[in-house]
Parts: structure tokens; sequence; C-alpha cells
């Protein structure tokens, strides 16, 4: 796949699938050393920050293989291999007892998505995009910093008693707790965890 075609498809991928994007970004940087696969595949499963990251390991890195944003290179007894996967499966001058690896490594495509959506997706972009909100994502940090989690509904009320949202006037009607947990969700300061809001490091540290 084509440089200017991977970067358009891994952006839609990234743009697509929310819950899953910074576990692609992360994949990325983490591959831009050749690493083999089941390393790769393993890394991203130990990343997982959600129980709504549901896609495996497994087939999140064939996605970024698909999209152009990881390389595969496979070996045969130490010997890199000219030939997809599906090739070397089918490939019978391939003896049997072969060694045969599979490494994956970054593509350039890849290292400027995975860049440009960390920087896109720090806390510093989202504070400085929003600053009149940034009393609504630190209160719902520090109530999240409980160690029963906080439900929605009891983050609401808590921006409600701040006299950071209100009932009944058209901003609370438009911003509402939901808003700041999804982004805080989006940008690694909060995980959703048995039904409970819970602060990461991530979160921590901003406060």
């Amino acid at each position: 796949m084509e440089y200017s075609e991977s970067i358009v498809a891994l952006d839609i991928l990234l743009g697509k699938e929310p819950a899953n994007q910074g576990l692609y970004a992360a994949a990325l940087e983490y591959c831009k050393e050749k690493v083999p696969e089941r390393e790769a595949v393993d890394y991203v499963e130990s990343q997982k920050s959600s129980v709504s990251q549901i896609q495996s390991g497994e087939s999140m890195i064939a996605v970024l293989i698909r999209r152009g944003g990881l390389e595969r290179i496979l070996m045969v007894d130490g010997e890199v291999y000219e030939g997809t996967l599906q090739d070397l499966q089918e490939d019978d001058s391939i003896d049997d007892d072969a060694e045969i690896e599979s490494f994956v490594i970054t593509t350039e495509a890849g290292v400027q998505v995975a860049q440009a959506f960390r920087v896109q997706n720090s806390l510093e972009a989202l504070f400085g995009e929003f600053p009149q909100f940034v009393p609504g994502y630190t209160e719902v940090l520090k109530q999240c910093q409980d160690p029963e989690g906080k439900t929605t509904n009891e983050l609401q009320e808590a921006l409600i008693a701040a006299g950071i949202i209100g009932p009944g006037n058209t901003q609370a009607q438009v911003i509402h707790a939901s808003y700041f947990t999804s982004k805080l969700e989006r940008y690694g300061a909060l995980v959703w965890d048995r039904k409970r809001w819970h602060i990461t490091p991530k979160g921590e540290g901003i406060l």
C-alpha cells in the first residue's frame, strides 16, 4: 500500500474505533523497532484498560498490517522470505521442519499517524481547546479518585453540587457528566470498569 493510501486508511481506522484508537497508536509506537509478531500481539493485550476493548490483539495487529501501518517480515531458517504469509503457507518448497519466524515493524505512514494521534489526543491539547470546561474535567477526575469509582449519575450530581452545571438551564442540557467522561476516557485519564468510572495514572498525573 502506498504511503498516502496508508495515511488515509489509518486515519479512518482510528477515527471509527474510539475504544481502540489508543491501542492502535500504542502498537504503532511499540513496533518502531522490529519485534516478533507474537510479542506485538501480547503488548496490545497488556495495554487494554477498558472492558469495551474486546477486539483481540492478534486481530488488531492484522488490521494494522492490512492498512499499511505495520509491515510483516517473514523469516525462513534465518533468511527473509520474499512473499506474503499466504504465499508462505502455500509454498511447497518450504520444508516441514523449517524454522519460520514472523516480525512486524512500523511503516513510515504508521509512525506519522501515531505521532499525530498523540499530539491531537494529549490532555494538554484537550484543556487548551476547551479551557472553559477545565473545572468540569478536574472535578470528574477528583471524584473518580474514589477507590470504588463513580457512576455517571454520581458524577452528574457532583458537577451540579460544585456549581459547574446546573439542573434546568441550557448548559446543563448540553454539557453533562457523560460529556466529560467520554472526553477523559478518550484521552486515557479515565477507564470504565464494573459500571463505574475510575481514574488512571495519567489522570492522577494531571491532578
